[in-house]
C-alpha cells in the first residue's frame, strides 16, 4: 500500500495526492448529511486544489 506524506521530495507527486484528496472531498460532500458539513468539506477541497496547483505550477 502507497502511503504518502506531506514531506514529498517531489512535488508534482504531492500535487497529485492533492488532486486526488480533493476529488474524495468533492465526493463525500454529495453525501453530508447536513450542510454545515457538505460546505465544511467542499471549502477543504477547494483549498486543496489551490494548494496542488500552486505547488504543479511553482515546480514547473
Amino acid at each position: 500500500m502507497l502511503t504518502h506524506t506531506t514531506q514529498s521530495s517531489d512535488p508534482k507527486q504531492l500535487s497529485a495526492y492533492l488532486k486526488k484528496r480533493s476529488a474524495r472531498l468533492q465526493k463525500k460532500a454529495k453525501f453530508a448529511r447536513s450542510s454545515s458539513v457538505k460546505e465544511a468539506l467542499l471549502q477543504t477541497s477547494e483549498r486543496a486544489m489551490c494548494r496542488a496547483n500552486e505547488i504543479y505550477f511553482c515546480a514547473g
